[in-house]
């Protein structure tokens, strides 16, 4: 169902306004609607996969003792979608103020009431004037607002400096040209993940009009293009340039709008450290360190399990265990609830694993059963490289044929994910006979290993092959 798909993922604040929305009588005269929100809410419902919805129940908590109707009940969680859709569109609304009151402005220029315009456009120049973001839907409000001011001093007849024009007609070229260069970074970026070509038209103008003109003083501008040219030019410099510019001027825009930024500057690092230029790592674990700090990293209040654990893989890459036990424990909390044992057992795991305690790893483990289907590979893995630590080739081979079954069978793990790990047991597998012998190891181990694309934990078996060899 969309209503419980999409309430499932409001935060406790928005639960809260959408409650007072939606028994406003001028959103919703429905009461059915009301109680069946409320009683969403009242058993958790919003917290359950549709699948394990009872409509019956719901029925009853909304309609009352009437017998329940399949088709009407469709419609009423129809209805119930449809207002929390406009509800949102409200939120969206109600978080741009200077958009409010160009349409304030309109309103009052429509209806001809002169005196309340001049009035609603002192009010938005002061939301100008004190406005904290500098991104490209303020400047796409910015040129309404000097388009209604203009719209209207035509209208009373009185002549208007060419100024006012240029200005109007700065803010529309600022918004498009960041609008333009927003959309070729996320062009380059998906080149650079799929072997597809996409072409932009005119972008080669834009450009060349961002390099001679004065539009790099413009923040978004001056960032976009430096992304850009991060894709376009791997040389470090535009990299450096990119962190200094998006440290100055952060302020200038919205959590969402500096996570994307940084998205960017991690990704550079990663395609650094990929190709083997590993001062990238202490690059990137700064990075990640910015964003915690400005809280960019974060989702409404939430950190993603995945960027946890990428921050203590880096971490651990430095050897930087003190700031990673930290991390682990000061941030468990802020995970999402059904992530939050999985991803915390398994990091920590992880850690214990890099610092050699190989017997609190297992005790880690021991007893925690990973729903996530990635975090489960990864703790599989865990595991064999422990037993392969300790040199436990007993258990380590019950373990082999466990993981190997659990490839087999679990039809959710992706074929590319199947292989990954398929060929690190093959390998981890391998190096236990050799470790029981030696007179069997040749070059040719670190060759196969070296041109085999698909592996899990590649690094991990490199080490541990030359160790062998």
């Amino acid at each position: 169902m969309k209503a419980i798909n999409v309430l499932r993922l409001f935060s406790s604040a928005q639960l809260h306004a959408f409650h007072q929305y939606i028994n406003c009588k001028l959103f919703n005269n429905s009461q059915i609607l009301c109680k069946l929100f409320e009683a969403f809410v009242d058993i958790k419902l919003y917290r359950i996969k549709s699948k394990g919805i009872d409509p019956e129940k719901l029925w009853k908590s909304a309609v009352g003792n009437k017998q329940f109707n399949d088709v009407k009940f469709r419609r009423i969680i129809s209805d119930l979608s449809a207002l929390i859709e406009a509800f949102l569109a409200f939120e969206k609304y109600q978080n741009n103020p200077l958009e409010t009151e160009n349409n304030t402005m309109l309103a009052y220029y429509e209806m001809g009431l002169d005196k309340y315009f001049t009035q609603a456009e002192r009010l938005a120049q002061e939301i100008i004037e004190k406005h904290p973001l500098r991104n490209d839907e303020f400047y796409l409000n910015l040129y309404r607002f000097k388009f209604l001011s203009n719209s209207f001093q035509i209208k009373q007849l009185h002549r208007k400096s060419t100024i006012e024009y240029a200005e109007a007609d700065e803010s529309l070229n600022t918004f498009y040209i960041i609008n333009k260069l927003k959309m070729y970074c996320e062009m380059l970026n998906s080149q650079s993940v799929i072997n597809v070509q996409y072409k932009l038209s005119q972008i080669d103008e834009i450009i060349k009009l961002v390099e001679e003109k004065s539009y790099l003083n413009i923040p978004a501008i001056h960032i976009y293009y430096l992304i850009a040219k991060t894709f376009l030019n791997t040389d470090k410099p535009y990299f450096y340039e990119l962190k200094t510019v998006l440290q100055k001027n952060i302020r200038l825009f919205s959590l969402s709008e500096g996570k994307v930024f940084y998205s960017y500057l991690f990704n550079y690092c990663i395609r650094k450290i990929n190709k083997g230029d590993l001062i990238f790592l202490t690059e990137l674990f700064g990075l990640y360190q910015i964003t915690l700090e400005n809280k960019l990293i974060f989702e409404d209040g939430w950190l993603s399990p995945w960027d946890y654990k990428n921050m203590v893989v880096t971490a651990l890459r430095l050897k930087e265990f003190e700031w990673t036990e930290n991390f682990i424990n000061n941030y468990k909390n802020t995970l999402p609830i059904k992530h939050r044992i999985n991803a915390y057992t398994y990091n920590y795991s992880r850690l214990l694993f890099e610092k050699r305690e190989y017997k609190n790893v297992l005790t880690m483990l021991q007893g925690v059963e990973f729903d996530d289907i990635f975090y489960s590979l990864d703790a599989r893995a865990l595991l064999i490289k422990t037993y392969y630590e300790m040199q436990d080739w007993i258990t380590i081979d019950y373990v082999f044929n466990s993981f190997s079954q659990f490839l087999r069978r679990d039809k959710f793990i992706a074929e590319n994910h199947r292989t990954n790990y398929s060929n690190f047991i093959k390998f981890t597998r391998l190096f236990c006979k050799l470790q029981l012998d030696k007179s069997k190891i040749t070059d040719q181990i670190l060759k196969d290993l070296y041109e085999t694309p698909q592996i899990a934990d590649k690094n991990w078996l490199l080490e541990k092959a030359k160790l062998l060899i």
